[in-house]
């Protein structure tokens, strides 16, 4: 993340310097000039006097971790709060009453850690894993770590990735998913996520994402998607029901509602290279074009999406925050693909703008 020299303070700011230009420029937000009291309105609003996150269900939160540090913005790019870590954070879900993170650390050259729990009221951190729980041998120099967390929708569960050590290639990297009861602090493997579509017979999930009615789990694997069903433990692969003729799944987005996949085709011939993302409804098998949701400019390189704003990589090498709707102007985080991880904390108006059939 660059920051301009003539931006770099030479003595140590007051609070209203550091509110209204450097803690902006820090966690990438626009250059623009933010009053102290707007930005203090704004953490007293989403977080309420205690944490209660009582403005947070009615407008969405962007959520990105870079360098370590932990940044909530609201939509229009306002910073709202950064939250730098020990460990530095590196993927993320944050719970849904907003009070919370459970984290991964920023690995140097992995795919994660332990998970931990982030007190956002306080700042306090918890260690959550002590596993292993897969396979991984720390006796052979060869731990399991964890990452790419998402909360159930109570916020009882956290669903997560297993990889098993924290470097190699693809194969050596492979693991499946795992869900940790927040209460209990007890994890289990979800047995069929343990062999699916993986290569040498190992499976390597990633990104796990609970659906909004908390009935399924969306998984992306090294060779497709597929969706679990969390009360009997089933598993059904999203590459057998997506046709050739839509030009297959390539990987999986996230949820559109409690039963529609966004996704990315695979594109793997010339007539099918033109297809746009595409909706699959998990209820119907019916697949249709996302262009009605999602303007077909915004879907190039897509990081994170809800109802109402998006995130993509951009041309320069950052990523892109913009509206479905054009209401707000687009706004950049100053940082890319590979070293920002994102989150769109959905809002109660997001819900009305998920087609019928979705929801």
């Amino acid at each position: 993340m660059h920051v301009a020299r003539d931006m770099v303070p030479h003595t140590i700011p007051d609070l209203t310097t550091f509110l209204t230009r450097i803690l902006p420029i820090l966690c990438g937000a626009p250059m623009t000039t933010v009053q102290p009291t707007l930005v203090l309105f704004v953490l007293t609003s989403f977080f309420g006097p205690s944490g209660s996150n009582s403005a947070a269900q009615d407008k969405p939160i962007v959520a990105f971790s870079h360098k370590g540090d932990l940044c909530l913005l609201t939509q229009s790019g306002q910073l709202v709060r950064t939250l730098p870590t020990t460990p530095p954070i590196g993927t993320f879900a944050m719970s849904p009453d907003g009070r919370s993170v459970v984290f991964a650390p920023l690995p140097p050259n992995g795919y994660g850690g332990p998970l931990y729990l982030l007190t956002i009221s306080t700042g306090k951190v918890e260690r959550l894993t002590f596993g292993t729980y897969f396979g991984g041998s720390p006796e052979q120099g060869k731990p399991e770590v964890y990452g790419e967390p998402d909360f159930s929708p109570d916020g009882q569960q956290v669903v997560f990735a297993i990889h098993g050590q924290e470097t190699g290639d693809i194969v050596e990297a492979s693991g499946p998913v795992a869900i940790l009861d927040m209460r209990g602090r007890r994890v289990h493997i979800v047995e069929s996520t343990l062999t699916a579509n993986g290569a040498g017979g190992v499976a390597f999930a990633n990104s796990p994402r609970w659906s909004p009615d908390g009935k399924h789990i969306l998984v992306n694997f090294e060779m497709g998607a597929a969706i679990l069903d969390v009360a009997d433990g089933m598993m059904k692969n999203l590459d057998t029901v997506v046709p050739e003729a839509e030009g297959g799944l390539s990987y999986s987005l996230g949820w559109l509602g409690s039963g529609c996949v966004l996704y990315t085709p695979r594109n793997t011939t010339e007539k099918h290279r033109q297809i746009s993302e595409r909706v699959l409804n998990i209820r119907t098998g019916k697949i249709q074009s996302a262009d009605l949701l999602i303007p077909s400019p915004m879907q190039s390189r897509l990081v994170a999406f809800s109802p109402s704003l998006v995130v993509r990589a951009d041309p320069a090498g950052h990523l892109l925050v913009e509206s479905t709707g054009s209401r707000i102007k687009p706004w950049t985080i100053r940082g890319d693909e590979r070293t920002t991880y994102v989150r769109i904390v959905g809002s109660r108006a997001d819900g009305a703008l998920v087609p019928e059939a979705c929801r």
